[in-house]
């Protein structure tokens, strides 16, 4: 029987679909031949960063520094 294998490394509970404008993904493309990485794991810690700048940045208000 045939069967369409598309990504088939891919373990389907730890991903997740998302849309994304044609420009960004060239643009995130760029950023990981640059660095190495794979798409996800660009992605994934350009995320992160974003993350601890706002929780950095949350803490700051809290304490009003």
């Amino acid at each position: 029987m045939y069967e369409l294998l598309y990504n088939s490394y891919m373990e389907q509970e730890k991903y997740q679909v998302l849309r994304i404008w044609k420009q960004t993904h060239r643009t995130l493309r760029k950023i990981a031949a640059e660095t190495g990485e794979s798409l996800v794991e660009a992605l994934e810690r350009m995320a992160n960063e974003e993350w601890r700048r706002l929780e950095q940045k949350a803490d700051k208000q809290r304490t009003g520094r």
